[in-house]
Formats: structure tokens, C-alpha cells, sequence
């Protein structure tokens, strides 16, 4: 069976259902350029992958597909920029002004300084209102980012 499994023929698949979007095609339509197995078996795997609606029955162990059509996903996965998935996907991380706080208090604390420093510092963080921590930890990242002279090859060691 994996050897049927062919990236061409699922791309050729997914372009052809793409452009019937949203009525869905009959398996006919896609002999031309393939035969009905590999198309079937290319076509049950867009599926597993949600790339493809189809409905998949198994007849003396050859699959047959009825009434596949393109899903978003696949329409997605086809477009350059990743399609509305890649927008709606996108995450955003906030951290709270208290989790920056509690993390500043925290290095003061594992510092070195003295600890009247210490003291100082960290009344001086309590008191700071919450858009000042945003721009110090802007400028920590920053700070930090340029301290790591080879920050490419860190980053990929850390995946």
C-alpha cells in the first residue's frame, strides 16, 4: 500500500478537488491521470490528514472513495501563505505584570548584591506600575538576545 502513496498524485488531488470547491468530485474524475486505486488510497490518506471529506468503504480489500471534496484545511495547506488556518493558528503569549514582576524579584534575590541592594531593588520593582515592566522586559529580551552571540545555533538546539 505505501507504495502507492505518491506527493504528486496527492497534490494533483487536492488541486482538482480545490478547483470543483465545495461540490465534491466523483472518483472518475480523477482517472486521467491516475488509476483508481492509487487515487483511492492517495485519497484515504488526505483524509486521515483532514485534507479531504470523502467516504471511505473497503470491497474485497480494494478501497473505494465516494464524494471527495477539498476541506478548508486542505484549501489551507495549497495556499502559499498557509490560508486563514496560518491566522487563525497564530498564538499569542502574554506574560502578566505580576509574572515579570515575581520573575525580576526572583534574579535580584539569586544575585550576588548586597542585600540592602537587594531590599532596594526589589521595593523598587513592587512599586513599578505595570507598563514600565513591559518596556523593562522589552529591553531584557533585547539586551539578552544581543549577549548571545551565535543565538541561531542556541535556538536550534533547544527543539
Amino acid at each position: 500500500m505505501a507504495e502507492l502513496l505518491n506527493r504528486d498524485v496527492q497534490r494533483a488531488l487536492l488541486e482538482r478537488l480545490q478547483a470543483s470547491y465545495p461540490a465534491p468530485l466523483s472518483p472518475m474524475a480523477f482517472r486521467d491521470f491516475t488509476d483508481d486505486r492509487t487515487a483511492a488510497v492517495n485519497l484515504c490518506y488526505l483524509a486521515e490528514h483532514r485534507l479531504v471529506d470523502c467516504e471511505v468503504r473497503v470491497f474485497d480489500g480494494i478501497p473505494r472513495v465516494a464524494h471527495p471534496k477539498i476541506s478548508a484545511k486542505g484549501i489551507d495547506f495549497l495556499a502559499d501563505d498557509g490560508g486563514l488556518g496560518a491566522i487563525l493558528g497564530t498564538v499569542t503569549v502574554k506574560l502578566h505584570s505580576d509574572t515579570v514582576r515575581d520573575l525580576l524579584i526572583a534574579r535580584v534575590r539569586e544575585s550576588d548584591e548586597p542585600d540592602t541592594v537587594k531590599t532596594r531593588l526589589i521595593d523598587q520593582l513592587k512599586a513599578t506600575p505595570a507598563v514600565a515592566l513591559g518596556q523593562l522586559t522589552e529591553r531584557a529580551l533585547d539586551a539578552g538576545l544581543q549577549a548571545m552571540p551565535r543565538f541561531a545555533e542556541w535556538l536550534q538546539g533547544q527543539f
